[in-house]
């Protein structure tokens, strides 16, 4: 597949355009419960700009007791991903 080229591109150091509005921190989590008294299986990935820039897929450390338990959990778990990111991002002196 061959990209388009982009009238101008290259005077601006770049390939694609990198609009603002693309300079968002997006996380996505999802889990399996597990009913039978085992740890439930977590999936969290953190996307900025449209891109993936960290990823885990794990087990929970504590029991849930049900699903909904089990996706508090791994939203509590994404959030703190987040902040994590987002320090890190602006360290790096970008806006989030």
């Amino acid at each position: 597949m061959k990209m388009p080229r982009l009238k101008g591109a290259w005077s601006r150091g770049s390939i694609l355009p990198f609009s603002r509005s693309m300079q968002r921190l997006e996380m996505y989590a999802d889990v399996s419960f597990a009913p039978q008294a085992g740890r439930s299986a977590q999936g969290i990935i953190a996307m900025y700009g449209g891109c993936p820039v960290q990823w885990e897929s794990s087990r929970q450390s504590c029991c849930a007791l049900s699903t909904a338990e089990a996706e508090l959990y791994s939203y509590v778990e994404a959030s703190t991903m987040a902040e994590g990111l987002k320090g890190k991002i602006q360290g790096c002196s970008a806006d989030v």
